[in-house]
């Protein structure tokens, strides 16, 4: 619109449940002056006070996904406060030399700011010009910024990197401390394998309490399937007295477990995949036909294992939210017959292969709206899905920098206020996102404390602490880390995090433990 001018950006919170960030830009329609300003309202994050509402209230709204009414109004509350009350611009800080100002008069977070800082953003994104996110675009994004105008065309796509592999590998070679590079050129990686039918290839580790909760719910989906289609009884003898849930049962009971894959399989197979509904898994594997993933040849991770142990860890993504290391709870079918299933099927999608049985590092692709860290890991040795879309290092700072930078709360708001602000995050979100790098005392002391974050994981997952105390006793290293990293980059603002937010308990659910095929 060359003859409207911007003059004012309200960014609003994620109300009625939303999974983006929302704005309301208002035009004048008029030509842009010399030296335009705007004026930049963030209410992403209300509370109680900028509502001028009671603590009590703020909670039932904000913790209820239905109260529109209550939503409704508050924001009109918001809308009349910047309609009516006379701002009171007081000089705060600055945003790469130009001033930024605040407004004295208002409960809301409310900036006046020139246009310019935002013209020398990567891809112009309209960022929330508070005294972190100012230093962030000095500190990071400028510096950054030739490293990506360079280069970010000649690695956008797999084949891109496979076509300027060699360019790629020179850059990484004269890296040294302090230079900038953008993480699509220091790793390789891309999106994972899809199976099509993950009840057939994918089940639990019968050790892990995925297998306990499959256990109970293979008996309601089987007889939720047998009230859906009766013809089921008809069509399996074993099943044709089954006239209650505990006779069902007591018919999964008598079974051995390859029994129980063989009548689920061949229900699904005369009915419909949908029949349990989605994505539902109901193998639960024993240790006896598990393949230790780590001595696997080339041959059979392009072709398939021979014989009883076929079975291989598979990283499908964590509907928990894991940061640092997930033991995971899947193991994929890598029998030859599977393999050459999985790699011509057209319900299947063979992506990702050449990095399969690699170490590297992954993340949790969609997160929970207010969320306020990454969620990113170790990935082992594994397979690993579309769930579950992974980077491999390339330049020699290993994975556990990587890890440790994107979990730290810079990486997370230079990703929310300059690149991504929705809940879900692309492998290209990731690869965009700039990088600095260490000297080798720092990357030694990044290494050191991510073991220590490693250690308390492992005890997790090894049964000797529970979610509880492993937040507790991780939430202090975090916010090292994250003073670590600001030092690293030279930002020397303070922004308070909301804590709550980590990484959550979760219960598993047939919600949490389906996804689609």
């Amino acid at each position: 619109m060359p003859e409207c001018r911007v003059t004012e950006i309200i960014n609003t919170p994620k109300a009625f449940a939303a999974l983006v960030d929302t704005a309301i830009f208002t035009v004048k329609k008029e030509r842009a002056i010399d030296k335009p300003e705007i004026v930049y309202v963030d209410i992403r994050k209300p509370n109680a006070v900028s509502f001028n509402i009671s603590e009590d209230e703020w909670k039932q709204i904000r913790t209820s996904k239905e109260n529109l009414s209550g939503w409704e109004r508050i924001l009109d509350r918001t809308f009349s406060a910047l309609g009516h009350d006379t701002p009171n611009w007081k000089n705060s800080h600055t945003c790469d030399g130009d001033k930024v100002f605040k407004d004295d008069n208002s409960t809301l977070l409310k900036f006046k700011v020139s246009f310019e800082p935002y013209r020398k953003a990567i891809n112009y994104a309209i960022f929330s010009p508070t005294e972190y996110n100012s230093q962030i675009l000095e500190k990071i994004i400028k510096p950054a910024r030739p490293v990506f105008d360079t280069w970010w065309s000649k690695i956008e796509t797999s084949r891109l990197i496979e076509n300027n592999r060699i360019e790629i590998e020179k850059f990484n070679s004269k890296l040294s401390m302090n230079h900038w590079a953008i993480i699509g050129l220091t790793t390789d990686g891309g999106v994972g394998l899809q199976t099509g039918d993950n009840g057939r290839f994918v089940g639990y580790r019968s050790s892990s309490r995925f297998a306990v909760r499959c256990k109970e719910t293979r008996v309601q989906k089987l007889w939720k399937a047998l009230n859906d289609e009766p013809k089921i009884k008809r069509k399996f003898d074993l099943l044709s007295d089954c006239g209650s849930i505990d006779d069902v049962k007591e018919v999964l009971d008598s079974l051995k477990e390859i029994e129980i894959w063989e009548l689920f399989d061949g229900i699904k197979e005369k009915f419909g995949l949908r029949v349990f509904w989605k994505g539902y898994m109901y193998r639960i594997i024993p240790n006896t036909l598990v393949f230790e993933g780590d001595v696997i040849s080339e041959k059979q991770k392009q072709e398939g294992l021979k014989g009883k142990r076929t079975y291989v860890p598979y990283d499908k993504g964590d509907k928990e939210g894991n940061r640092w290391y997930l033991e995971t709870p899947y193991l994929i079918d890598w029998s030859e017959d599977s393999v050459s299933f999985l790699s011509t099927d057209e319900r299947a999608r063979w992506q990702g292969y050449n990095f399969f049985f690699r170490n590297g590092f992954c993340w949790t692709n969609v997160l929970n709206p207010n969320s306020t860290y990454f969620k990113c890991r170790l990935k082992d040795t594994t397979v690993n899905d579309v769930g579950s879309m992974s980077l491999y290092d390339e330049s020699g700072l290993g994975d556990k920098y990587f890890v440790l930078s994107l979990n730290s709360y810079l990486h997370f708001k230079v990703l929310r206020e300059f690149f991504n602000n929705t809940v879900n995050i692309q492998m290209n979100d990731i690869r965009k996102l700039p990088i600095k790098i260490p000297s080798e005392k720092e990357l030694k002391a990044f290494n050191k404390k991510f073991d220590e974050c490693m250690v308390i994981k492992k005890e997790y997952f090894a049964g000797e602490i529970d979610r509880a105390e492993m937040n507790s006793q991780l939430r202090p290293l975090e916010a090292e880390i994250d003073e670590m990293v600001n030092k690293l980059y030279g930002i020397e603002a303070k922004e308070e995090i909301e804590l709550d937010e980590l990484e959550e308990d979760v219960l598993i659910t047939d919600e949490t433990e389906e996804d689609e095929d």
